[in-house]
């Protein structure tokens, strides 16, 4: 009945559409917090959508916490403590987020088997099933990918809802945190309890040993979403004291005051915002945040006392009403677009924004605002219609068997481009390749580095020869591994790896990891030393001499500690995901592709600056790796991400080689480690 009379096409359904349009400035909150509302997503979707000038723009979700936390605490202030009010508090959280919430789970099935391919079905379902239940931010609390890899490889479609399952979360503690701190009846006591509370979450964030943990965990959060609750009780005692005739003498003073000090902070948050320098260090992403936040307070603590003339421009306020919405879509349609076409660029962005805007003014005048007049019992029972319609398609596998179904229908039954897809989907989620398996456990090293537990990129064998060889470095490391050890085929006494993700060593961006570094060094005492990490970095800060002399440094360093050492240089390679893509455009039954390719005069003026700077690294028994050209070869003046005669990709990501790539590689490798050994023969 509700979903035929109301739900989709009954009278009252359009008369609210009608409403929604027409009069949908009449119920509304503060005009400032909705277009700060709207600033936090603007922030949030251009970030996601790599804007170069927002590269802060995922600080945009702290400010919606700040945000809940003082609505919260505002709703609740409202309301006696009974099992009744309780209730309705939940029933209007359901009613306002779960029916556009189950639309889009609903949606985003529909799409599975359109846009994925193979295991990413299952994947992207079982992601699905987690956000059913808002338990999305456990399940990549315990992923090894952090969420800004996930955001720069699109992995997850529905990555983004992580904070509205914290969120969430934190409906369920706030009227307890809420109710508990105001049984204290004097405003300072209040204030010192909900301190304690922020202290005690505070320690818990600054404390997480695990940064994913730290990122997506409530615990890790709760202080965020409880400073909203203290910009509540500072709003009450302002309220109270402007009936106080002392502050009633001074009240258009104090709005004037407060009325800059709100535009100020709003010019503030703009500019932590946006800008190009993103936080590289822990220290950086805690003073963003703790800035982000506070400016926030001030907005907020100011709306009910002074107009910002700058958050009430009509278009952020607009933006703010269609925020919920737009923020759903928005993910969504960027993983998508970026599945169908492998790059975003200027004219990806543009199309990205233009459906994400139009889609959410769709739904939110035709879906999510009707709705919002309804009872609870409508807007239940069309939610929970989705969620089931969504729960029978997982259960009956349909997304799979249609996706299978598609697949078959777009190659003709062509088994030979179905085993081509295969390969190339397998060498496009093997990052980084797997160790040999007799490379086993290296307790040196975890005792050397004072780590109690099993380091995750560092292992340890015995060969037949005489010298002891370290293979140090980064991702790009784990994946070289397997030809480093082919190459070396057994001439050494000890082979010992040691890398960590993320760190490019002669750039100093792990300082920790360089400390381990020459820990390992000083007890090992290897005879060679090869540095296999990837030198992308440094092409970064061209005008900076101390990045070549710091480089300089650490290779002395361990010239002197060894006897021989090698470094690779940065491999000429276009940025492109290309064992992916060429999986999706196999999939499709195409074999005719123009996949990103460039020319090496292009190349090589794009990484200029880290193949003179490795080039010119000096040592007497340094040598340089120099694997730069090894894709510019088939095809004179062109570098190549694949080979269009086997239809198999050269790389994993554009910064990580497959297999098939190591294979062009790998006599640049035996020449190099030759040379290496010859050194230490002679020496």
């Amino acid at each position: 009945k509700h979903l035929f009379t109301f739900g989709l096409f009954g009278p009252q359904y359009f008369r609210m559409i009608f409403h929604s349009v027409i009069l949908s400035r009449g119920c509304m909150k503060s005009e400032e917090l909705q277009g700060l509302r709207g600033v936090a997503v603007i922030a949030v979707v251009l970030f996601h959508l790599k804007v170069e000038y927002v590269s802060r723009g995922f600080l945009g979700v702290d400010v919606f916490f700040v945000l809940s936390g003082y609505f919260m605490a505002k709703a609740l202030f409202k309301k006696t403590v009974d099992f009744k009010s309780a209730l309705n508090f939940y029933e209007r959280r359901v009613k306002r987020l779960l029916p556009a919430y189950a639309l889009l789970l609903f949606l985003i099935t529909l799409a599975i088997p359109w846009f994925f391919i193979l295991n990413e079905v299952d994947a992207t379902l079982r992601e699905i099933y987690f956000s059913m239940s808002f338990t999305t931010n456990f399940m990549f609390a315990v992923d090894p990918q952090d969420y800004f890899t996930k955001d720069k490889d699109l992995s997850s479609i529905v990555m983004h809802l992580w904070s509205l399952a914290v969120e969430m979360q934190f409906y369920f503690v706030a009227p307890l945190i809420f109710y508990a701190v105001n049984r204290l009846d004097r405003h300072d006591h209040r204030l010192v309890a909900h301190c304690f509370v922020i202290a005690v979450s505070l320690a818990l964030h600054i404390f997480e040993s695990s940064k994913s943990r730290q990122f997506y965990l409530l615990h890790c959060r709760l202080w965020e979403f409880v400073v909203g609750f203290v910009v509540q009780e500072f709003e009450q005692k302002t309220i109270q004291h402007k009936a106080d005739d002392k502050m009633t003498n001074n009240w258009t003073q104090y709005k004037r005051i407060m009325s800059s000090l709100s535009v100020a902070s709003s010019v503030i948050l703009f500019w932590m915002l946006c800008g190009t320098k993103h936080p590289e260090s822990d220290t950086d992403y805690f003073a963003y945040r703790i800035c982000t936040i506070l400016c926030t307070s001030l907005i907020i603590l100011a709306s009910s006392i002074a107009v910002n003339k700058l958050l009430s421009m009509r278009f952020l306020v607009y933006i703010g009403d269609i925020s919920y919405i737009l923020y759903l879509l928005h993910w969504p349609v960027i993983v998508l677009y970026h599945v169908h076409s492998f790059t975003l660029g200027s004219t990806g962005i543009v199309a990205c924004l233009s459906i994400s805007l139009t889609l959410s003014v769709l739904v939110h005048h035709t879906f999510e605002k009707p709705l919002l007049t309804r009872t609870f019992s409508h807007c239940f029972v069309i939610s929970m219609a989705f969620y089931m319609i969504t729960l029978f398609a997982i259960s009956s596998r349909l997304p799979q068997n249609l996706s299978d179904q598609i697949l078959r229908n777009r190659q003709g039954g062509n088994t030979t481009l179905y085993d081509l897809m295969k390969w190339n989907y397998d060498e496009s989620i093997a990052c980084c390749n797997s160790n040999p398996t007799e490379c086993v456990r290296d307790l040196d090293t975890e005792l050397w580095t004072g780590q109690r537990h099993q380091l995750a990129n560092s292992c340890v064998m015995s060969g037949n020869g005489k010298h002891s060889v370290l293979v140090i470095g980064n991702s790009v490391s784990m994946s070289s591994f397997s030809t480093v050890h082919k190459v070396l085929n057994g001439r050494y006494s000890k082979l010992r790896f040691f890398a960590k993700q993320g760190c490019w060593m002669l750039v100093a961006t792990c300082e920790e990891f360089w400390h381990w570094v020459t820990q390992v060094v000083d007890k090992m005492k290897p005879d060679i030393i090869l540095i296999t990490e990837s030198q992308r970095l440094m092409n970064d800060r061209p005008e900076d001499d101390r990045v070549m002399e710091v480089a300089q440094q650490r290779i002395d360093y361990m010239r002197t500690h060894s006897r021989a050492v090698m470094v690779d240089t940065q491999y000429l390679i276009p940025d492109f995901p290309h064992s992916y893509a060429l999986a999706h455009f196999l999939a499709r039954g195409w074999t005719n592709m123009s996949i990103s390719s460039m020319s090496l005069v292009r190349q090589l003026s794009l990484k200029r600056v880290s193949y003179d700077r490795i080039t010119l690294l000096r040592g007497n028994n340094l040598v340089i790796n120099n694997i730069t050209f090894g894709f510019c070869e088939r095809v004179e003046g062109i570098c190549e991400g694949y080979n269009p005669n086997t239809l198999k990709a050269y790389t994993q990501t554009g910064a990580h080689i497959n297999s098939y790539g190591y294979e062009l590689l790998e006599p640049m490798y035996r020449q190099s480690i030759d040379k290496v050994f010859d050194i230490v023969s002679r020496n």
